[in-house]
Formats: structure tokens, sequence, C-alpha cells
């Protein structure tokens, strides 16, 4: 998160006066970090897949799309042949998996790849604008201008319902969804009697 355009964008308009640190370094830097922590946390429990697609997207994001790729393929492999659902938030680590996947076969070229994790994506949040945008960009890299305007129509569409939302807009929040229940078994395994 600290690597994101928003919080480096923030950093670059706040004057610290002399001596005082805001604590963030730039974008190489904070992703560098966050590789070597991540890398840390897969090691240490190599079926946490929500570190493997992080690690996968800050590898993507680093210009190492192959290794991004293997990374995401990992884990997406896994929580496809748990149904999807493995994650506990339906389906909510292999839309991130999928659409990481993507943007990595795209950046290797492999466009048939990134349309078909694209299409995953988009078919795990129909109503989500994020797989049809990246569709689009995609159509319009190979070409196909008629499917780049249609995916884009159905990206701009209203949406009601209870599926409106795009996990994509909140993925760098995501991360402590569950925090209430981890600290409440905490609790209750700190309390309970031996």
């Amino acid at each position: 998160m600290l690597a994101s355009p928003r919080i480096q964008s923030l950093v670059r308009s706040i004057h610290v006066p002399g001596g005082v640190s805001h604590g963030i370094e730039g974008a190489r830097s904070e992703l560098r970090e966050a590789e070597k922590r991540l890398r840390r946390a897969v090691a240490a429990r190599p079926y946490f897949d929500e570190a493997r697609i992080r690690l996968g997207h800050v590898l993507e994001q680093q210009g190492r799309s192959e290794e991004a790729a293997r990374q995401l393929e990992q884990a997406r492999s896994r929580l496809t042949s748990a149904g999807g659902k493995a994650d506990g938030d339906g389906g909510l680590l292999l839309y991130y998996a999928e659409m990481f996947l993507g943007a990595a076969s795209e950046s290797l070229g492999r466009f048939d790849a990134a349309k078909a994790s694209y299409g995953r994506a988009a078919a795990l949040y129909p109503q989500a604008p994020s797989p049809r945008l990246a569709q689009s960009q995609l159509a319009l890299r190979t070409q196909d201008r008629a499917r780049a305007l249609a995916a884009v129509q159905v990206a701009v569409r209203p949406f009601t319902g209870p599926d409106s939302a795009d996990p994509w807009w909140r993925y760098h929040e995501i991360q402590g969804r569950s925090c209430e229940a981890w600290l409440e078994k905490l609790y209750q395994s700190a309390t309970a009697e031996p």
C-alpha cells in the first residue's frame, strides 16, 4: 500500500520540516520491503494464499512478470481446487489472483491467458467493472476495437444490488477484514481455562 500511487503522491505533496521523517520511502524501496516481508510469510506458511497473491502483485509491480505469474498461478491453482471459496470470502482472493495473473500474462505477451484470467475474474464478480476495463485495454492492445468497446459498455453501465461493489477498489484495505474474528479467537484462547 505504501508504494501505491495514492500514498506516494501524498508523500510528495507533504512538506516535512528538516530532521523529521514521515517514514514512507519511495515506491521502489517500499516494494522491496514488501517483497521481503511477503517472502517471509510465504516461507513460514506455504499455503498462505493471500500473502502469495500479494507477493505476485509486488513482483509484477517491479517488472518481474514471469516470477509474478508463477506465484499467482500457484495461489490460483490452490484456490480453484478448493472451489474458489477457500479464502472464506466468496472468491475474493481468487478474484485478485485472476486480475493480477491477467496483468502478468499481459506483460509477458500471453494475451490469450490474460483474456482468460480477466474473464474468470469477471465471472466471480459479474457486476465489477475492473475486469471489463482490463478486457477492454487488452482488446485495444490486440487491435480488437469492437471487443474493446463492448467491454467498456459493460463496465460503465449502472449496477445495483449487493454485488455492485468492485473488490478491486478495496484491495489496499481488505487485509484487515478478519481482524475482529482473529482478536476474538486470541482473546478466547488467552482466557480459556487450562
